[in-house]
């Protein structure tokens, strides 16, 4: 019988035990969730484009027979006649990112100005004498290959042809100038 005693007194002894042991372990503890979430990935945009042109500008005696037609993806028919050396225009528009991404200009190709008359002579020193550039209506700054276009940003630029003062030169017949052509690619970055 002592010994079915200290057996009942050894098991209640064990039952406190593990009773304690269980109210001290749900004492100490926490239990972290993680749970009912998501991820959303919005849409995006990307959406570069030529806009507001500004009316051509004259240097000199040059005169704008036809004004150039803007669109969101393309500027032409700019037709001007430049009666003598110093003569030019400057045509501003604006590049705008409406998207949402961020862009940067890959590359830059710009055409190169192709003079042509009945006299050869004339049409070589015109070329050589005509200035074509892009430059940044805000900065002068030439616009370049990694310049950079948020979203929302835009930004003025400015065509300008300059027929230089550098060589005088009298010219025997008319010379055509075109190739005033230019392909902006822009990518995300």
């Amino acid at each position: 019988m002592k010994r079915n005693k200290v057996k009942n007194i050894l098991l209640i002894v064990l039952t406190i035990g593990f009773v304690t042991m269980t109210v001290a372990y749900a004492t100490f503890t926490s239990q972290l969730l993680i749970r009912d979430n998501e991820a959303k990935v919005s849409g995006q945009t990307w959406d570069i484009h030529f806009e507001n042109g500004q009316p051509v500008r004259t240097i000199g005696g040059a005169t704008v027979r036809q004004e150039p037609t803007l669109t969101a993806t393309v500027i032409s028919g700019l037709r001007v006649d430049f009666v003598s050396q110093g003569d030019g225009i400057v045509y501003d528009f604006y590049i705008k990112n409406a998207g949402t991404l961020n862009a940067a200009l890959q590359s830059i190709m710009k055409g190169t100005p192709e003079c042509i008359s009945t006299n050869t002579i004339d049409a070589n020193n015109v070329c050589s004498n005509i200035e074509y550039k892009l430059i940044y209506t805000e900065t002068g700054e030439e616009v370049s290959i990694g310049d950079k276009l948020d979203a929302g940003q835009s930004v003025r630029v400015s065509l300008i042809v300059n027929y230089k003062n550098i060589t005088p030169t009298v010219l025997t017949s008319d010379v055509t100038i075109k190739g005033f052509e230019a392909v902006f690619n822009y990518v995300q970055y």
